[in-house]
């Protein structure tokens, strides 16, 4: 839905929750897969930090993850 972001919640690198809220209560310059700490405070969201560094380099990592595996199966076709 426009204007609603969906937030996963991780813990130890697995996904443990999800909330939304309204894309104008997301950090400025926080996109699709922006990486941020979430403050909660009596079960709701008391702050968000927008970490671009961390969201760089796991759109990175992502990207190299699909471009091996886009490889294998290339080559895979290939045979």
């Amino acid at each position: 839905t426009e204007g609603i972001a969906t937030v996963l919640i991780e813990s130890d690198g697995q996904t443990v929750d999800q909330t939304t809220l309204d894309v104008d209560d997301l950090p400025d310059g926080a996109t699709e897969g922006a990486v941020l700490t979430v403050t909660f405070t009596d079960g709701s969201i008391d702050d968000l930090e927008y970490h671009p560094d961390e969201t760089d380099r796991r759109q990175k990592e992502a990207q190299e993850r699909f471009d091996r595996l886009s490889t294998r199966l290339s080559d895979r076709n290939d045979s």
